[in-house]
């Protein structure tokens, strides 16, 4: 039993004796006490006083366990402590004191009128606390185990043990929890499981991602994101790879990442689009366009892999020359689908419309169809050309003068023949009156220029001189192209 030493003073016999009688017993190894040898500590829940939670410091002389044992037995945990990290239903549900027992703590319970008979005794105690806690994992932690271990080998066990424990040492700021020791990075502390199942040290070098869709990836990239279970925390945003952090890093990061989930046909311009599930690419683009990291990443994740499925089951990333147009109620839409513009498949999100030609985008869609053109001439008819030359006359060309090449290179002008041609690397002109087609290509044969036809459907709709086409007369037709060819006829 223990009792209060004797004071000296006899006029204070009958406070001892009061004192004794209403001093809790407790059963004690006394080697715990009569040695001054620094040693392992005993921590106090305070029975009367749940939410506060007591502890002692219990100096040791030798190293065989011992205990303080209350001979009032009483569940100190049976009121839930008030903390607010102890509201959860997993904590509700776990005995939190079993559980830093399991971090190597030596617990008792005792009301909280055995720290002041303790100080009395010259043995001072401090109250336990989430940050007592979090000081004691990080002065210890290294002689438990050795870092990554997985859960089923660590002191916790489970997975609900070890986030009940994460929610003790956690406080609640700003609507997002931080440690209880405060904002600063937890360098080096096994604080992170995951989702392969791992206690990591945080490593402020190597961050991990808190993102819902780890299991999408397959489990050689596991290591980099926080295990699931661990989200409903909302830990603070810079323990882990954020959108805010340095975009080389989390680019770097998140392509290593893919490398490992997507065929490697995909890191290509275009890829069939057989290679992958179109369930399982729905799911990739709703991480991409959901998740803060991927989203910020997006321009370079679709630059790097073809994941633009067209409604022709290709994949295309935004390098191909020719990419999918969104697909729109307007006929010209039809019409360049016609053509052999494919269509971007219906499903794809509209945060991934930005990365294809619409129809209010005069410049991207004049440029695919150029390029189109350029690996596959198309045909087109009189009415089409009218449609298509009504549409991109909207484009200013003196603003946009790239554009002027674009239009010349496709086959929307007519010459003095009747055959559709382009005008790229050509020079072009007016047909004056009275000249001949038939005639008179075969003296432009060999030449750069030609003659277009003065009431060609272009006309309509921009001026001559604003596509490089010129006027000129039927004599300098004679002289510059004629008569100079006269003896290679």
């Amino acid at each position: 039993r223990l009792f209060l030493p004797d004071h000296d003073d006899d006029d204070d016999d009958d406070d001892s004796v009061a004192k004794q009688q209403t001093t809790p017993m407790l059963s004690v190894k006394w080697c715990a006490l009569q040695s001054s040898i620094p040693c392992e500590q005993v921590y106090f829940f305070d029975r009367e006083e749940p939410p506060n939670m007591a502890l002692a410091e219990v100096q040791r002389s030798h190293l065989e366990p011992y205990s303080i044992t209350d001979i009032s037995p009483s569940n100190a945990l049976a009121t839930q402590p008030r903390h607010s990290m102890l509201q959860s239903a997993v904590c509700q549900s776990t005995n939190i004191q079993s559980i830093l027992e399991m971090t190597g703590m030596v617990i008792t319970h005792a009301p909280s009128s055995i720290k002041k008979n303790f100080s009395i005794c010259g043995l001072e105690m401090a109250n336990i606390s989430p940050r007592v806690v979090h000081e004691y994992y990080k002065m210890f932690h290294s002689q438990k185990r050795i870092f990554p271990c997985d859960i089923e080998n660590s002191v916790f066990k489970t997975i609900s043990n070890f986030k009940c424990f994460l929610e003790y040492i956690l406080i609640l700021s700003d609507q997002q929890r931080h440690f209880v020791v405060g904002p600063s990075f937890p360098e080096g502390i096994p604080l992170a499981l995951t989702a392969d199942e791992k206690i990591r040290k945080f490593d402020s070098a190597l961050l991990i991602l808190a993102c819902n869709y780890s299991h999408l990836f397959p489990s050689s990239t596991h290591h980099c994101f926080l295990h699931t279970e661990l989200l409903s925390l909302n830990m603070a945003p810079y323990y882990f790879l954020t959108a805010r952090g340095h975009m080389n890093t989390y680019q770097q990061y998140l392509h290593a990442i893919l490398s490992d989930t997507l065929p490697e046909e995909m890191q290509g311009v275009q890829a069939d689009g057989d290679i992958l599930d179109d369930g399982l690419l729905k799911s990739y683009w709703e991480c991409f366009t959901k998740d803060a990291v991927f989203h910020s990443c997006l321009c370079t994740i679709v630059e790097r892999w073809a994941i633009l499925r067209s409604s022709c089951k290709q994949l295309f990333s935004t390098r191909s020359s020719v990419l999918p147009i969104v697909r729109s109620p307007d006929r010209l839409v039809t019409l360049l689908h016609s053509l052999g513009m494919p269509l971007l498949e219906e499903w794809i999100p509209s945060d991934a419309h930005r990365f294809c030609p619409q129809i209010s985008q005069h410049t991207k869609m004049l440029q695919n169809l150029a390029n189109l053109h350029k690996k596959s001439p198309i045909k087109i008819s009189l009415d089409n050309v009218n449609l298509l030359l009504e549409y991109f006359c909207n484009i200013k060309l003196k603003v946009e003068p790239q554009c002027v090449e674009l239009i010349r290179s496709m086959p929307f002008f007519q010459d003095i023949s009747g055959n559709w041609i382009a005008l790229s690397g050509r020079q072009a002109y007016i047909s004056p009156q009275n000249i001949e087609g038939d005639g008179i290509n075969q003296f432009l044969h060999g030449s750069n220029a030609v003659l277009l036809d003065s009431h060609g459907v272009w006309r309509k709709h921009f001026v001559p001189s604003d596509l490089d086409i010129h006027e000129i007369q039927p004599e300098e037709v004679y002289t510059k192209y004629i008569f100079n060819n006269f003896s290679s006829l």
